[in-house]
């Protein structure tokens, strides 16, 4: 009987096939998304999902909300990770989101977030640490 329970104990104490262990995101990471985040909302561009164009507030919101949804079903690990999943292209149709700003070349949304992302952290990572 007490080899029963032990058995019984360890079975109980596994992780099952659907149950996935998760790490933290890091304090990095929350920051260079926070800070994509903000970025699309104070930007002056507009923002095409399934052939309509929003501005960035709107924009801003949705992919705080879809970012957030997704953060409920799976751990994003990276803020590349947020860019490609979350944040270029349509859950809906699986099209690109594409951005427009002020005269500049249509770009899509991972090209653009990806460029601000590379701005951030070479502003981040040239500043002296005090």
């Amino acid at each position: 009987m007490k080899t029963l329970s032990l058995v019984a104990a360890t079975l109980l104490a596994l992780p099952w096939p659907n149950q996935v262990v998760r790490a933290e995101m890091t304090t990095t990471t929350q920051t260079e998304i926070g800070h994509l985040l903000d970025r699309v909302a104070q930007s002056s561009c507009e923002f095409n999902s399934d052939g309509t164009w929003y501005g960035s507030v709107m924009a801003h919101f949705h992919l705080r909300d879809k970012y957030r949804q997704m953060q409920e079903e799976v751990l994003i690990s990276s803020t590349e990770e947020f860019i490609r999943s979350v944040a270029s292209e349509s859950a809906d149709s699986g099209q690109p989101y594409q951005v427009r700003c002020d005269g500049a070349p249509l770009v899509t949304s991972g090209q653009w977030l990806g460029a601000e992302l590379a701005r951030f952290r070479l502003r981040y990572t040239a500043r002296p640490m005090n």
